[in-house]
């Protein structure tokens, strides 16, 4: 009896210190996304604790649903949706914090993560496919299938759309499976340390090769007996593409040129020579897409020149976004379920139809700042807050800013899941004991890259209140990629800016040449490479090589080219300057000048969509023509307020031999541009434009133009 008493004692004493304990008490929340820092405030006066997280971390965006969970089980979510751990700093005080230990766990966890998907993509059956040999026999067959079925189509009547799935499609199941480099490129990544693909950081590349040099690294596959068998396989291929009896007619080429647009079809007539590459570089970069890279394949002769070059992952078979939408929701039934979207909302949506409005130029939007009402609390919060109600779940979430793009009907009425929670493959969503947990995907990849919504809200304001756009703007971009993405089409109309967030290191120093070459009578400015201070040159080499799209060109050619390279220099700067960038080399800054007019104005008051003068001339000095698109243009100019102005566009290159130069930001990209008005900001009609913008140049015609 007494050890009943005894036991019946010390459980109530443990259960008293259960309910003692402040830590077990249930807290009950649901508010939108918004700061670490204004939650724990909540958290601690609804439990009387001092609840905080240090800088920066308080500064990240979380959201939380959550009834009647113990505090401390909400603690623990926390701290793993955000990457930290609780520090119990005395009675009633706890910080959250992103340790050294919690720091080191989450970055190998993470690097696992990244070899178990390298790994699954070498065993996938896609990957596998390019691992078989290529033989003249399935080159036969597959050329055959093509043939057919482009002069199939060729007899039908469809609609621009349909004939376009078509082509992509039949490319991506027939034509792909005989590029025999990407047979080489998979045959390669299989003997690979993958490793060393692990360390690349996001959105940087990495550059492998059996050359050396201080910005490659070594390619560690035995290369011989792999180029041996690709050059049996090219040969397979081209010798049925030259054949009389299986190449391609001249109707067949045109449709593929225009379609497929970047692919090379040997000649019967001049069959190609093939030489075996004496250099190969293999370009590794780190994407957020599914597959988290992606691979370019160059083979290289000895003058520098492109044999043959190719990419993996390849383009995927493309059914339409219908079956799109049927498919994420047979592989996830809850994505039929619709949004519910709050009035709060609603009005936020509503509030984009001022900007898209061409009618009475209107004050912007208070509900769009984004330093005064969080963008991630309306369409990205009502989504996952749906998702987990829809699964009778509590909901923990650190959405990342990738979630701004998420788009909803600006008429609030409802819609599914799958058409607002697009592109997930970057978010890692778990269940744990009744709690979905939402985070980025390998997360310490995205640890501060959160954007500033007071510097975004500054650069709108200064947009409006200017009404245009300038090209010191468009280098802002560079700050804010994908708040800027949110805003941009609608506070300017048709203007698309994606200055690399790469440049944000140098940024100063490309306002400063860009003013220098403003100034200067021909548009340019030069420096030698050895007079940029010893922290600067580091730092533009950083984005030689570590930028994906900084490449080679011949010397004045305005941009990189993607495709059809053969017999062009190879675009890696890795290949011609292994060692880094010489001293003597110029950087060359050019600002291009474009005349024309600014033909649309935002429901805020800024001026975009920019004609330049030449269009304008074809526009109205060939009235005659019925082609649609100039009717169209035709009667939109003559329907609107104009202003004219100068594009301004800025190319960036460094010039390090007589016949090439490596181009960092293209002259004629949508890296970076701006506009500057000519005749002040007072708007006239097409009437006003300058004659010649108008009027054919046969003096004889002149007076037949109104």
């Amino acid at each position: 009896m007494r050890r009943v008493i005894a036991c019946l004692g010390l459980l109530a004493i443990v259960l008293g210190w259960g309910v003692d304990d402040p830590l077990q008490q249930r807290v009950s929340y649901d508010k939108p996304a918004q700061t670490l820092k204004a939650l724990l405030r909540d958290l601690s006066a609804q439990t009387n604790l001092n609840l905080y997280a240090a800088p920066p971390l308080d500064a990240e965006i979380v959201l939380v649903a959550v009834q009647e969970m113990p505090l401390k089980e909400l603690m623990a979510h926390l701290a793993y949706v955000v990457d930290g751990e609780w520090i119990a700093e005395g009675e009633g005080q706890h910080r959250l914090a992103r340790t050294p230990k919690v720091i080191a766990k989450r970055r190998q966890e993470d690097r696992e993560q990244t070899l178990a998907a390298l790994r699954e993509m070498l065993a996938s059956e896609e990957f596998r496919r390019y691992l078989e040999p290529l033989t003249r026999e399935e080159v036969v067959e597959r050329v055959e299938r093509i043939r057919k079925q482009l002069r199939e189509i060729a007899t039908e009547e469809r609609e621009y759309e349909s004939l376009w799935i078509f082509h992509h499609n039949l490319r991506a199941k027939e034509w792909e499976p005989l590029d025999s480099q990407r047979r080489l490129l998979c045959r390669i990544l299989q003997q690979m340390d993958l490793n060393a693909l692990a360390e690349i950081p996001l959105w940087e590349r990495r550059v492998f090769s059996n050359m050396s040099g201080r910005y490659l690294l070594p390619l560690r596959v035995n290369l011989a007996p792999l180029l041996q068998r690709w050059q049996t396989e090219r040969e397979a291929f081209d010798s049925v593409l030259t054949s009389l009896r299986h190449q391609f007619t001249e109707s067949d080429k045109q449709a593929m040129d225009y379609f497929w647009w970047d692919v090379e079809i040997p000649d019967a007539q001049s069959p190609p020579e093939r030489r075996m590459p004496t250099k190969v570089y293999l370009e590794a970069q780190r994407v957020d897409s599914k597959a988290g890279f992606l691979f370019t394949l160059y083979l290289v002769d000895e003058a520098g020149r492109v044999l043959a070059s190719t990419q993996y992952p390849l383009r995927v078979v493309w059914e339409g976004e219908e079956r799109w939408l049927e498919q994420q929701i047979r592989e996830d039934p809850t994505l039929a379920k619709l949004v519910e979207w709050r009035e709060e909302t609603r009005q936020w949506l509503q509030a984009w139809t001022v900007l898209d409005s061409r009618g009475e130029v209107k004050p912007f939007p208070e509900l769009l700042d984004p330093a005064k009402h969080e963008p991630l609390r309306f369409v990205a919060t009502d989504a996952l807050r749906s998702y987990a109600r829809h699964r009778s779940l509590s909901l923990v979430a650190l959405p990342d800013d990738r979630l701004l793009l998420w788009r909803a009907d600006p008429s609030g009425k409802p819609q599914p899941l799958a058409r607002v929670m697009t592109s997930r493959n970057w978010l890692h969503m778990s269940v744990v004991e009744g709690v979905l947990r939402v985070k980025p995907r390998a997360s310490s990849l995205y640890w501060g890259r959160r954007e500033s919504r007071e510097a975004m809200s500054r650069w709108i304001q200064r947009i409006v209140e200017r009404g245009y756009i300038t090209l010191e703007d468009a280098f802002d971009v560079a700050n804010h990629r994908l708040l800027a993405e949110r805003y941009m089409l609608a506070l300017v109309p048709g203007h698309i800016s994606f200055m690399p967030d790469a440049f944000r290191p140098v940024l100063p120093l490309l306002k400063r040449w860009a003013r220098e070459a403003e100034a200067h009578p021909e548009g340019e400015f030069q420096l030698p490479l050895g007079e940029l201070a010893p922290t600067q040159l580091p730092q533009l080499e950083r984005i030689v090589y570590n930028h994906p799209h900084a490449g080679v060109v011949p010397k004045g050619q305005a941009f990189v080219r993607a495709s059809r390279l053969t017999g062009l220099p190879v675009p890696l700067p890795h290949a011609h300057l292994p060692d880094g960038l010489p001293r003597d080399a110029l950087l060359h800054c050019t600002i291009e000048k474009t005349p024309g007019v600014l033909t649309e104005r935002s429901g805020v008051g800024v001026w975009g969509r920019f004609s330049r003068t030449r269009w304008l001339q074809r526009v109205f000095q060939n009235e005659g023509e019925s082609e649609p698109i100039l009717v169209e243009e035709r009667e939109r100019i003559q329907n609107s307020l104009l202003l004219p102005a100068q594009r301004e566009q800025i190319g960036l290159s460094v010039r390090f031999s007589p016949t090439h130069e490596l181009m960092l930001l293209s002259r004629v990209g949508f890296e970076a541009w701006g506009y500057r008005p000519t005749q002040g900001l007072k708007p006239i009609r097409w009437e006003q434009l300058p004659p010649e913008w108008l009027k054919p140049p046969d003096p004889q015609k002149a007076s037949e133009d109104p």
